[in-house]
């Protein structure tokens, strides 16, 4: 399973999905035991359980919580019982409907556009997103060598009703989910994580095997080899990533911390994963020095949030279009530094209409730095007075 640890999900970033998805696993093997015999001691803990998911993903509650609801339901008990032994599962359903709720009347990033993303190709996503982050392939291939190995092995499925429900679900949600809802974007892409977990719930060991000793030896070197393999490459790959990024760490020591910076990056593309691995790369000045980082997720209307009345002049889709900077229009006054990553200087061009002088700082690689020189704020004429004056409108 470890290589598929490091598939989509982690490759994005997705980071407390990602903390959530080994506990979310123990709740569902906790719910699939209590499920066939139920207590109130047990029901009262996976209700707390259920809870505590909320606490660290919503679409890790939900998942866990829809998963082992269904596993009850398609359970051979009563009806009247069925829904008794699920209540620990759909009791956090009023909180989250009010969430949702609150969510979307606050508007902003809720209600913004996305597509859903239903395409024929979907199988093929599904057992790449399960190794890495391009659809491509031999991504593909990897997930389905990966997917048919316990089946080669001699493994069967199930007989079990229950946990049959709970695979097709999941396959259906994998097959059929939204790629954007409510604002938030790879949203079924991300549960490729989940898929060889699922595939362990509706296999189950054959009695009796009927391969040579030498062909399961084999196969089981393969369980041990391949994903040892998969792990070696993704090291070598991140370290090359880290190497390429290395120009970044060279000028971030010229950075002060608690200022705000404005990230202008160009070519946000990695030669590493071909993909744009760069293009918030400029939060980590917040994560690191403490300051602002503009654009932000923090204008999505997340648990942190920009003020309602804070100066910010910087879309969501900025950061795709990072030559639509306009030093009014974007308001350049507010920012001490700017980041940009193009392979040459192109300051005379992105500062031409600056109305204060911004000085360069320091150059690495494809990394440059500038910081903004505010003036006197005593001068009305100068970006420091502006600065205070947009502040005082707020």
């Amino acid at each position: 399973m470890l290589p598929i640890s490091y598939g989509f999900a982690f490759q994005w970033g997705f980071f407390n999905f990602i903390v959530g998805a080994p506990i979310v696993l123990l709740f569902l093997l906790s719910a699939f035991k209590y499920a066939e015999n139920p207590s109130l001691r047990t029901g009262l803990w996976l209700t707390f359980f259920a809870y505590t998911l909320l606490l660290i993903h919503l679409l890790v509650a939900a998942f866990g919580c829809g998963l082992a609801f269904l596993y009850v339901i398609a359970s051979k008990s009563q009806w009247k019982q069925k829904l008794l032994t699920g209540l620990p599962f759909i009791s956090p359903l009023p909180v989250v409907i009010i969430y949702l709720f609150v969510w979307v009347s606050s508007g902003g990033q809720a209600n913004s556009e996305g597509t859903w993303g239903l395409s024929i190709y979907r199988p093929i996503e599904f057992l790449a997103s399960a190794v890495g982050l391009r659809p491509t392939r031999t991504n593909a291939a990897i997930g389905l060598l990966i997917f048919a190995l316990p089946f080669l092995l001699g493994a069967r499925l199930t007989d079990s009703r229950p946990r049959q429900a709970v695979f097709v679900a999941y396959l259906l949600w994998m097959m059929f989910g939204p790629n954007y809802i409510l604002g938030n974007f790879f949203t079924y892409n991300r549960f490729a994580l989940f898929g060889l977990p699922m595939l362990f719930v509706v296999i189950t060991k054959p009695s009796s095997t009927e391969h040579s000793a030498r062909y399961d030896t084999l196969l089981r070197s393969l369980f041990f080899i391949f994903p040892v393999a998969l792990i070696i490459s993704f090291c070598f790959r991140f370290s090359s990533f880290d190497d390429e990024s290395k120009g970044y760490r060279d000028i971030e020591t010229k950075m002060q911390p608690h200022k705000r910076m404005l990230g202008l990056i160009h070519n946000n593309q990695s030669s590493v994963f071909n993909l744009p691995m760069y293009l918030h790369f400029a939060s980590w000045y917040q994560a690191e020095h403490s300051g602002a980082a503009d654009f932000s997720f923090s204008q999505f209307g997340l648990l942190v949030r920009y003020r309602p009345d804070a100066a910010v002049a910087i879309s969501s889709k900025f950061a795709w279009h990072p030559e639509s900077f306009d030093w009014n229009l974007n308001k350049g006054w507010l920012y001490d530094y700017f980041l940009v990553r193009n392979e040459s200087d192109i300051s005379a061009h992105v500062f031409r209409t600056a109305e204060c002088p911004v000085k360069y700082v320091a150059h690495s690689g494809s990394w440059w730095l500038y910081e903004t020189e505010l003036g006197d704020a005593n001068d009305p004429l100068s970006c420091a007075a502006k600065r205070i004056a947009e502040n005082q409108l707020k």
